[in-house]
């Protein structure tokens, strides 16, 4: 590049970033220069290019800040701790049936729904929000349950001839029941309106831990013997209500005897929960 020519380059790029000259050049204008054209200015609305003895050189003129790109929306996660609600219900033996048995003795294996207690509390609980405003989530977490079946009567059960038999206690006897104790881990999807109100419905897997015959005569004595209950059972979980308390309805999926050891029936409970 002669003397000529840088002197021309400096000048013109002096004069291309002033303003004035800037609003006085149309859209895509091209000045060419030096020797046949070999270096030329054009000036857009991206900006300014030089082209100097084949070297392109590039300089953005738009003082147009980029428009920031909508991000994704994360997925947002709400956590419930230890003792975060509780809930207390009643709980039956739904659908059952005593084929096994003869009248007397479904008789004496009929439960008093009425004092048939339910109780759970929270271990754990995650929600994930599943839209922008937050009012469809997927809940899933853990609760310890325990559900208590009484009795119609002084009667109890026992492991006999490879299925549960039902026996007559003494007379004495003012309460009988059956103890179930199991790890809930529900999943449910969840539709609230203005953060108060919602429903949710899903699944719950049902591990049990602890099982136990108990009668009370005056004072409570318990019988852990063997009982055929199903170790992992599943239900159909239904909440609905406000922030503070709502009600609940869960509905077994699975029989709670294994088969043929015991009455066909599913666990139904029902009743109110808080949260803590």
């Amino acid at each position: 590049m002669d003397m000529k020519s840088f002197i021309t380059t400096i000048i013109l790029l002096v004069v291309a970033f002033t303003p004035l000259h800037a609003q006085e050049i149309a859209e895509d204008s091209t000045i060419t220069f030096g020797n046949n054209g070999q270096h030329s200015v054009t000036y857009n609305d991206d900006g300014i290019n030089f082209k100097l003895a084949g070297m392109i050189l590039r300089f953005s003129g738009n003082d147009k800040s980029p428009q920031p790109q909508q991000q994704l929306q994360q997925p947002q996660f709400k956590s419930i701790y230890p003792f975060g609600f509780a809930e207390v219900g009643i709980n039956t033996m739904a659908n059952a049936k005593y084929a096994l048995y003869t009248p007397e003795e479904a008789a004496m294996m009929r439960l008093g729904n009425a004092k048939s207690i339910y109780m759970s509390v929270n271990l754990y609980s995650r929600s994930i929000r599943l839209n922008q405003s937050g009012s469809f989530t997927m809940d899933y977490g853990a609760q310890f349950t325990m559900e208590k079946y009484r009795f119609n009567g002084p009667y109890s059960m026992k492991y006999e001839g490879g299925m549960m038999r039902p026996v007559k206690l003494e007379d004495s006897v003012t309460r009988s029941i059956l103890l179930l104790e199991y790890i809930s881990l529900p999943t449910m999807f969840t539709w609230s309106y203005n953060h108060k109100f919602f429903v949710s419905g899903g699944l719950s897997l049902d591990i049990l831990l602890w099982h136990s015959l108990m009668y009370q005569k005056p004072i409570v004595i318990n019988r852990v013997e063997p009982v055929t209950v199903e170790p992992i059972q599943f239900s159909g979980v239904l909440h609905f209500g406000t922030d503070k308390v709502y009600g609940f309805i869960n509905y077994g999926l699975t029989d709670v005897f294994t088969y043929n050891t015991g009455p066909t029936c599913r666990r139904f409970s029902a009743g109110i929960g808080f949260y803590l």
